[in-house]
């Protein structure tokens, strides 16, 4: 029977061949890894204590070539009123917590996969799998998501089973250069995927996260660290969630992260290429038609404020255009919206976050109707160890049209606000 270590060995092998999903076209020049990176959330200076300064230095952790860690997190969201997560088109109304699906797959012009909900229901949402490849010069990581999770955040030509490779990519680092290739995480938002992390203060997601931005790119990514308060970022992608090369132009990719001290972080991030505008719903008594491509572009802004060591403050504002196809079959679409958050951190073990936002979406582009949205959204955390997490939180979203269901679809207008309530449970390993 092979070790783990072989076994981790050749999932990151596996890994690494995705840079061949990028294409023989694709540019190989790219944009910062996401593990060297500086953190979008630095914590703030703090004068030592006389007892800690008087502590004995701790042992140095012992240096391990692959590393496997993960998280499993479960929940059950309940919306007032109905037991979908949706507007009233069918589209998910939330993200990662209440509805999946129906899923198209832009490359291919076919639907992939049936709507499914989870309101009302326990929900085992993501069984996440890292394995990390820890070389002094070529490193890398191979992640895979088990549960509804990874059907939302798998990229057009991946299937979508209830597993995803989330990520997988070699890293090369020399000097202040950082090099990426394969499928790694946007670097666009302030909330990420894995929902442990630092970076998600909130159960839920925010629409933001959602419907502004992308989850992942396949393609490669260079970052170039000027001092410890500068870095620039650029790169080259298949797009937003494309998973293999789809015969239209390379997204590029361009960021630069600011630290001018340690309790304050600047992120501002581009980008800018070919992607899906519209194409037939196969499966939906629409004739399909082949895909068509537009030119789309994104401006991101991600501030983190730290004015003590417990209050974390953040704000994110996003900007994109999905512009005309010049036949007339698709009009210039546009979306917008901001998000600000406040975690603050009575103990180790509470903490409570609050989170408010709003997205517009006039054309109707990525909702599915031409509606501005808000959410209001407060999370109370309970972390008894260091590999656990406990969420209770409320929600309130409303839309200024009839947009959410109400006791299942309707053909006439919705009701204008969803409340739900949710618990959450996270266990991380090892």
């Amino acid at each position: 029977m092979p070790t783990r270590n072989a076994c981790a060995a050749a999932l990151f092998a596996a890994g690494v061949s995705l840079c061949a999903a990028f294409g023989a076209s694709g540019s190989a020049f790219a944009q910062p890894a996401p593990s060297p990176a500086p953190s979008p959330k630095p914590a703030p200076a703090v004068s030592p204590s006389p007892a800690a300064s008087a502590a004995p230095t701790p042992s140095p952790t012992p240096y391990k070539l692959i590393t496997i860690n993960g998280f499993a997190d479960g929940a059950y969201t309940s919306i007032a009123g109905s037991d979908k997560a949706r507007f009233i088109t069918g589209t998910p109304s939330r993200v990662f917590d209440g509805s999946t699906g129906p899923f198209f797959d832009a490359n291919g012009g076919k639907q992939l996969a049936p709507a499914n909900d989870f309101a009302g229901a326990l929900d085992l949402q993501d069984v996440n799998l890292q394995v990390t490849l820890n070389g002094p010069f070529i490193s890398g990581k191979v992640e895979g998501s088990f549960g509804t999770d990874a059907d939302v955040m798998a990229s057009n030509g991946q299937t979508r089973s209830g597993s995803n490779l989330t990520q997988a990519y070699a890293q090369a680092v020399k000097g202040p250069w950082t090099l990426i290739a394969g499928k790694f995480e946007t670097e666009a938002g302030a909330e990420v995927i894995e929902s442990p992390s630092s970076s998600d203060f909130n159960f839920s997601r925010s629409y933001l996260f959602g419907y502004a931005i992308p989850f992942t790119h396949t393609g490669a990514r260079l970052s170039y660290t000027l001092n410890p308060k500068v870095t620039f970022v650029f790169g080259a992608n298949n797009g937003w969630d494309d998973w293999k090369f789809a015969g239209k132009k390379k997204t590029l990719e361009g960021a630069i992260l600011l630290t001018p001290t340690p309790g304050y972080a600047l992120t501002l991030d581009t980008y800018n290429g070919n992607d899906f505008a519209l194409g037939g719903l196969a499966g939906t008594g629409i004739t399909p038609v082949a895909p068509v491509y537009t030119n789309r572009m994104l401006y991101d802004g991600v501030l983190t404020v730290h004015p003590t060591s417990a209050l974390t403050l953040v704000a994110n504002y996003d900007n994109g255009t999905q512009l005309a196809d010049g036949t007339g079959a698709f009009a210039t679409a546009h979306w917008n919206g901001f998000a600000g958050y406040a975690d603050y951190q009575f103990t180790p073990v509470y903490g409570l976050a609050l989170r408010k936002e709003t997205f517009g979406d006039p054309q109707g582009f990525r909702t599915s109707i031409a509606q501005r949205v808000q959410s209001s959204t407060a999370t109370f955390n309970y972390s008894p160890g260091s590999n656990y997490l406990f969420r209770l939180e409320y929600r309130l979203d409303a839309s200024n049209v009839g947009a959410y269901t109400y006791r299942g679809y309707t053909t006439g207008p919705g009701r204008p606000d969803q409340p739900s309530i949710a618990v959450e449970t996270v266990v991380k390993f090892p």
